[in-house]
């Protein structure tokens, strides 16, 4: 955990906190809105072409994620890309593994999930404001996810897991802008808190 906590700060000139890598960022970000709207049926709809299209930007967000996370050793940027590329091979239809794939079995995998983006949160306590509410929502929307498989596909959790994911994914966002607006090039900057 403590190389999570060294990569997802850098300091600046000043002396103050910044978040990462504004790249791996947007693409956690990213994935992370499209799963919660998947999950909520917000937009893209949550069954058929919503899951095939989850599916994809799952996996190649996951090695975008994978590989930025090997160049500077983030446990998150890694953990989070091999977790989506093995969700979005789930849900691709030539492996045929989304029709096995019961609600306790990914429920299993939201637990797996659940308990290390718990261990995340807890190394990251000392980290700005903005990358502990990130990692409190994906903790929350794991959970969520993850009561919401084990109870067969409880609708109301799978949503609230939804929302939070989106919501952690926008403040993911924000993160981001404030790594590249933190450049000597920006004409402001943003607090990370």
């Amino acid at each position: 955990m403590a190389e999570y906590v060294a990569d997802a700060q850098q300091v600046g000139a000043a002396g103050t906190s910044a978040p990462g890598d504004p790249v791996a960022l947007s693409t956690f970000a990213t994935t992370t809105v499209i799963l919660g709207c998947v999950f909520t049926g917000f937009i893209a709809p949550v069954l058929g072409t919503g899951l095939n299209f989850f599916a994809a930007v799952a996996f190649f967000g996951g090695l975008v994620l994978l590989l930025l996370g090997l160049r500077s050793s983030a446990t998150l940027y890694i953990a989070y890309g091999g977790f989506l590329m093995t969700l979005g091979a789930i849900f691709v239809p030539f492996f045929g593994m989304a029709s096995a794939a019961s609600h306790s079995l990914l429920g299993l995998f939201f637990l797996t999930w659940t308990i290390f983006s718990g261990m995340l949160l807890l190394s990251t306590l000392r980290s700005s404001i903005s990358t502990v509410l990130i990692h409190v929502l994906f903790f929350l929307a794991f959970l969520s996810l993850t009561i919401g498989e084990l109870a067969a596909g409880m609708t109301v959790f799978l949503s609230i897991g939804g929302w939070l994911a989106i919501i952690c994914g926008l403040i993911a966002w924000y993160n981001a802008l404030v790594g590249l607006l933190s450049t000597d090039h920006s004409f402001f900057k943003l607090p990370a808190w």
